[in-house]
């Protein structure tokens, strides 16, 4: 029987492969959160998703594939605020809701959040992971470093400061409460930690 949606139409096929590719994104994404990068098969992900094991290969070729298909979904519903810091025009304060968003977005869904932080460690030592890794600090620190320039170019942010060297700074800070949140998600309140962040840079850069 085909599957159907929610009001009982039947799916057309482009529908049934967005929800087989999601639903195998989700089981990816849980696996590399869990397992690592290395500790998991193309047909463990199928049959953790609910199919067959041979549905993922079909859909993504290989592990490398769908590993890239995992990063590139939690950079676009994840990173959408900072990634979008290209096209600032206030500055700070679009530096700032981006900040808030990531925050907001780690919380929601943490595993994400997790399988994130594990694709970035592996990419110390896995070349292909490395390569989408440095590409995904390359396109983050474009944004915040666009939003710190806006900043100083309306005069919110000291002028002999470096947007260059800052945005790296930004970035590893961010990044890096969100790993201890995730190590110790008991003893770390995510929400007073957000402004306090804020509070720091904005101490830090202001004239």
């Amino acid at each position: 029987m085909r599957p159907r949606s929610k009001s009982g139409r039947r799916l057309t096929q482009e529908e049934r492969r967005e929800n087989a590719e999601r639903r195998i994104l989700d089981a990816a994404t849980r696996l590399v959160a869990d397992k690592g990068l290395d500790a998991f098969t193309l047909a463990d992900v199928g049959e953790a998703a609910g199919f067959s094991s041979g549905l993922p290969a079909h859909y993504f070729k290989t592990k490398d594939g769908l590993l890239a298909a995992v990063v590139e979904r939690i950079r676009q519903q994840h990173f959408f605020g900072i990634l979008g810091l290209k096209e600032s025009e206030r500055g700070l304060e679009d530096l700032f809701a981006a900040t808030a968003l990531y925050f907001q977005q780690t919380i929601k869904n943490p595993h994400a959040a997790k399988a994130f932080q594990v694709f970035m460690s592996g990419a110390l030592y896995h070349s292909k992971a490395n390569k989408l890794a440095a590409q995904l600090n390359a396109d983050s620190l474009s944004g915040i470093e666009h939003a710190l320039s806006v900043g100083k170019k309306r005069g919110d942010i000291r002028s002999d400061l470096d947007p260059k060297i800052w945005a790296i700074i930004y970035l590893s800070e961010i990044r890096g409460v969100v790993q201890q949140w995730l190590v110790d998600p008991k003893h770390i309140d995510l929400s007073p930690i957000v402004q306090e962040v804020m509070t720091a840079i904005q101490l830090c850069v202001k004239p």
